[in-house]
């Protein structure tokens, strides 16, 4: 994944108003604790102000 950053910006650079659509999907038979989701996930891409972040 931390091989495709330079791609995405790159797409991203050169699209209209700087906007792409990403879809990322995880998952996890033990299912993600709570607490680690929220902090570590949720909280850093919040921070991050992403516009239109959706999170289900």
């Amino acid at each position: 994944m931390f091989k495709s950053f330079s791609a995405v910006a790159n797409l991203a650079d050169k699209s209209d108003g700087g906007k792409i659509n990403i879809s990322v999907e995880g998952q996890a038979v033990a299912r993600y604790d709570s607490n680690w989701l929220r902090n570590a996930v949720q909280e850093p891409l919040d921070e991050a102000d992403i516009e239109g972040l959706e999170m289900e």
